[in-house]
């Protein structure tokens, strides 16, 4: 079954739900919990949104929708960084970071490397509609090569790791947005051609609510965001649609 690990439950809970028993497999808690639970007996595994199906190379987690206040939605579950505010969105437990799109963004730790190996997603709700310029969701660039995920002028998706962009048309104004290796998701399905390398390219850290532009915030976002994850390998399909429900679920 394996070793009993320990069990963190964090939220507001007013009445009584009771787990009790043995687990020897994957658990993932994911949904809204407006109740009392209560995880009793050996648990040899409990699994959080950003490692299932195996993806255990997670290097950054945020979950700001349901998080207890806005200085704990900063918070890296993975405990490598946590973010950094250039100019703090506006906060709530149901919505998450909500940026205005002209000002607000945060900074990250997490610099990609130039080879394509890294993997980043993003749920995201309420994304106003196209205006003069593509905006970003979240990443870097180095003016001639990045890591981001975006919406364009076009009305349609923007993903790249390192060079050439996977588009697709927009659908929606939320949803999760995802890019793993050379391919780019949403809400779990491939899109657009495969991604060239970085070559030459400098990877940059990445901002969320805007692009890190060759060191500085551009190319704001007016969005609410929900969770993202960075990791250091190129996920799965599968994974990245297990992580992409989950996530659509939160």
């Amino acid at each position: 079954m394996g070793t009993c690990s320990t069990v963190e439950l964090v939220g507001t809970f007013d009445k009584g739900v009771a787990l009790v028993g043995t687990f020897d497999k994957d658990v993932a808690l994911v949904g809204t919990f407006d109740k009392d639970v209560a995880l009793v007996g050996c648990t040899s595994h409990l699994t959080p949104w950003w490692a299932l199906e195996g993806a255990t190379c997670c290097v950054r987690a945020y979950q700001p929708i349901r998080a207890v206040s806005q200085a704990a939605s900063y918070t890296d579950w993975i405990g490598n960084g946590n973010a950094g505010v250039g100019v703090a969105p506006t906060w709530d437990a149901t919505d998450g970071w909500t940026f205005n799109g002209t000002t607000q963004y945060l900074t990250t730790t997490f610099i990609p490397q130039n080879d394509q190996t890294q993997s980043v997603l993003v749920r995201f709700s309420g994304l106003g509609a196209p205006q003069v310029s593509n905006r970003y969701f979240l990443g870097s660039y180095d003016g001639s090569k990045g890591l981001y995920l975006g919406h364009s002028i076009y009305d349609i998706w923007l993903a790249s790791n390192g060079g050439g962009t996977g588009c697709v048309t927009a659908a929606g104004a939320s949803g999760v947005l995802a890019l793993a290796g050379s391919a780019a998701y949403f809400n779990g399905v491939p899109f657009g051609a495969a991604m060239t390398g970085w070559g030459a390219g400098t990877p940059l850290a990445a901002y969320i609510g805007c692009v890190n532009l060759v060191g500085s915030s551009a190319r704001y976002i007016p969005v609410s965001i929900q969770a993202v994850a960075f990791y250091d390998c190129t996920l799965t399909a599968a994974q990245v649609l297990a992580i992409s429900t989950a996530m659509a679920a939160l």
